[in-house]
């Protein structure tokens, strides 16, 4: 027999022989498979259905994620392998996808074509039959014996069958258990933004975020990195473990660091020296996670398994998410530790200028340098406050408001200041808007970041446009701001970090970078978002929050 006649689509059998076959396997995969929910139940009792019904020695049913197919269900393999990975493209795969039918071989040493096959040194007979729903294959079901020629064509309907009968009740598995993925999570990164909002520790945001990594997600092991640097030698030291350090470009973690960029392995030959620095000696899977201030890595988070293929793109986004609210709690800590350094010799500055000033006769020629330093001190001081609420950033005290009277008193402070910068401010307040539920201070604050940095957009005079209206996104009904100026505009390259902490465009002096990312943390507490659009001559902020229902 050579290689073509090896791999085979199923010829037709009689009707009568056929339909025994077809209404046992359609019984025994509904009774087995009952109102499972959770996936790797239902593949259980999928495989276990299927190996009552066919003889076999190993069998593993596999689910199509992207361009790979991972290992979700096994019998008589190793239990480790679940989870393992394959190339959705070898040979066998794509003929399944093509003709949409199952395909055996009498002899799997003999066959070139053999890629996914568990145990392939031991197994002699294949078959396999695709995971239809519709028209797309979803995975796939393999049984292997380690007698050659154990399968033929009835083997092949029967499974084909119970294939059929189980994919639509495995990829609702599959769809149930990524929305409870999502929504654990999302109740993870709550607890993660809650533990960054409580205090300015970092060790203690760091201990809790591993923490609840550790119970909401499962990861066996997390550390969290955070740089250093040592006689000029850059390095990364573990926080709230025992771990050695681990020198910069140095195994996986160190090179995370060094490249600033996400790495992970699914069993990859380990890194001996830094298996000695986590503390193991049976790595499996890894991945590391840089945190980032601007171009600046800072640390990097870090999380193995002794599992293969224990980590995917899902993982990655998810810590990359924990990476930037670490990034910000780290800025808030350094930002609060400068802020309050700086601040005490700022206002004795600030009140001898003062009280010098009241001293000074009006045409003492050290009035002027006096005044330059008072104002001088006054502006550093601004800078400190503002350092202080990216700092806090604490929770909002929220009560019923009408965002048409909060933004009309914000405007009409900043009257005078957009007249002697030639700024013309128009206001366009939509009528009946319903009340959205804020803290007035903090949004006002919000309004006049946003007002004064369109204005620092227009140094040669403009127009200014302030705006409200009703809005829908995601199909929650809010209420918009929206304030467009007709400045310089926003380079493209620039836009991704607008709200990063202490990016700015402006000259050296006319600011710090932090009215933004203090207005998008405010705004994201309210539970509203924001955003920016631009091009060449205009820029338009919009703020939403949600609405509150009351009545006025």
């Amino acid at each position: 027999m050579n290689s073509e006649d090896i791999a085979r689509t199923p010829r037709p059998k009689p009707l009568s022989d056929r339909l025994h076959a077809w209404a046992e396997a359609q019984q025994n995969v509904t009774a087995t498979v009952g109102t499972a929910f959770e996936l790797p139940d239902v593949a259980n009792r999928v495989l276990s259905a299927i190996v009552k019904m066919i003889p076999c020695d190993t069998a593993s049913l596999f689910l199509r994620y992207g361009d790979v197919m991972r290992v979700c269900a096994v019998h008589n393999l190793p239990a480790e392998i679940i989870g393992a990975e394959y190339a959705l493209a070898w040979p066998l795969a794509e003929q399944m996808m093509m003709t949409r039918s199952p395909v055996w071989l009498d002899d799997v040493q003999s066959d070139v074509r053999v890629v996914a096959v568990p145990d392939a040194e031991r197994v002699r007979g294949w078959l396999a039959a695709p995971l239809i729903v519709g028209e797309r294959m979803i995975g796939q079901v393999s049984l292997g014996s380690l007698i050659p020629a154990s399968y033929g064509i009835e083997e092949a309907e029967v499974l084909e069958m119970m294939a059929r009968q189980a994919a639509l009740a495995l990829e609702n598995a599959q769809l149930y258990s990524e929305a409870t993925r999502r929504l654990q999570q999302m109740a993870t990164l709550n607890e993660i933004s809650s533990a960054a909002l409580s205090t300015l520790d970092f060790d203690e945001i760091a201990h809790r975020l591993a923490l609840a990594l550790r119970r909401a997600l499962k990861y066996e092991n997390l550390t969290l990195w955070m740089a250093t640097d040592t006689g000029g030698h850059l390095g990364l030291r573990p926080v709230d473990t025992d771990s050695a350090p681990i020198a910069w470009g140095h195994g996986l973690v160190g090179q995370a660091a060094a490249q600033g960029r996400s790495l992970w392995m699914n069993d990859s030959p380990q890194n001996e020296s830094e298996a000695v620095s986590l503390g193991v000696t049976s790595l499996r899977s890894q991945l590391c996670v840089p945190m980032r201030i601007g171009e600046r890595v800072i640390g990097v988070i870090e999380t193995h398994s002794f599992r293969p293929s224990a980590f995917n793109d899902a993982d990655v986004h998810l810590l990359s998410i924990v990476a930037g609210q670490l990034a910000g709690a780290a800025v808030g800590q350094l930002a609060a530790g400068v802020a309050h350094e700086i601040n005490n010799p700022l206002t004795t500055i600030s009140g001898f200028s003062e009280l010098l000033l009241s001293d000074l006769p009006q045409d003492n020629p050290m009035r002027n340098d006096l005044t330059l330093i008072r104002r001088e001190s006054q502006r550093a001081r601004d800078v400190v406050r503002r350092l202080l609420d990216f700092a806090r950033q604490t929770g909002p005290h929220s009560e019923p408001a009408d965002m048409n009277d909060v933004v009309r008193d914000t405007v009409a402070l900043m009257r005078n200041a957009a007249a002697t910068k030639h700024v013309r401010v128009t206001e366009d307040y939509a009528r009946d808007l319903p009340w959205a539920r804020m803290d007035v201070n903090q949004f006002k604050q919000v309004v006049l970041n946003l007002l004064n940095n369109s204005m620092q957009a227009m140094p040669k005079g403009g127009m200014l446009t302030v705006t409200t209206e009703p809005c829908e996104r995601d199909g929650k009904r809010g209420v918009c701001l929206l304030v467009t100026d007709t400045g310089v505009g926003i380079p493209p390259e620039h836009m991704e970090r607008i709200f990063e902490p202490f990016f700015t465009t402006k000259p050296t002096g006319e600011g710090t970078g932090l009215g933004l990312a203090v207005s998008y943390g405010i705004v994201r507490e309210h539970g509203g978002w924001i955003k920016v659009t631009s091009a060449a001559g205009r820029t338009t902020f919009t703020v939403s929050l949600p609405i509150e229902r009351v009545d006025k």
